[in-house]
């Protein structure tokens, strides 16, 4: 009997503890997911914020800095930037930027209304201008480090009726060559 009580502590103190873990990981990942972070984006800061929350968890945890003082390692890298709400419409159907769409990582900037041929099951482009429509199951967005000729803008295909046949944009973007970022350590 003293065996079966000691293993139903033991049960209820394991459960009890990754029920807090869990909730733990959550608070983290809202956090990092949250708005504040913008999707620890290069602009608004959000990498910066997502890098403090990171660092004051490291310290509250009692982790030791890697070197000195410093729990981060600065360097810089190129990077492509959307510093502009991206707009986009298609057949005359307003987008929203991050659930209906995501400009293509490398995407220049592009401004106007342009007319589009389906190429395949999945792309549409512009014969008119340099600029493609990809529709996709899931937006997934990555970082460029240089721009293209053209501009790429991926779309939920959830919210498209039909094909895409004209699209209405404005993505301005802007390439910067040396931005500021950290590891964290």
């Amino acid at each position: 009997m003293k065996r079966l009580l000691t293993l139903c502590l033991l049960a209820t103190f394991a459960l009890t503890c990754k029920a807090q873990d869990s909730l733990y990981t959550r608070k983290v990942l809202r956090f990092l997911c949250g708005k504040k972070c913008f999707g620890r984006g290069y602009l608004r800061n959000g990498l910066a914020n997502a890098e403090h929350y990171l660092v004051d968890e490291m310290k509250k945890a009692g982790a030791i800095p890697f070197s000195g003082e410093s729990y981060t390692q600065p360097f810089t890298h190129p990077v492509n930037t959307f510093p502009r709400n991206c707009r986009v419409r298609i057949n005359g159907k307003k987008l929203k930027a991050g659930a209906d769409f995501i400009p293509g990582p490398s995407s220049k900037s592009i401004k106007g209304s342009f007319r589009l041929t389906k190429t395949d099951s999945v792309t549409f482009v512009s014969p008119e201008a340099p600029v493609s429509v990809i529709t996709r199951k899931k937006l997934t967005f990555s970082v460029a480090l240089q721009q293209s000729a053209g501009s790429l803008i991926e779309v939920n295909r959830k919210c498209l009726s039909s094909d895409p046949e004209k699209i209405k944009i404005r993505i301005k973007a802007r390439q910067v060559a040396a931005f500021s970022s950290r590891n964290i350590i």
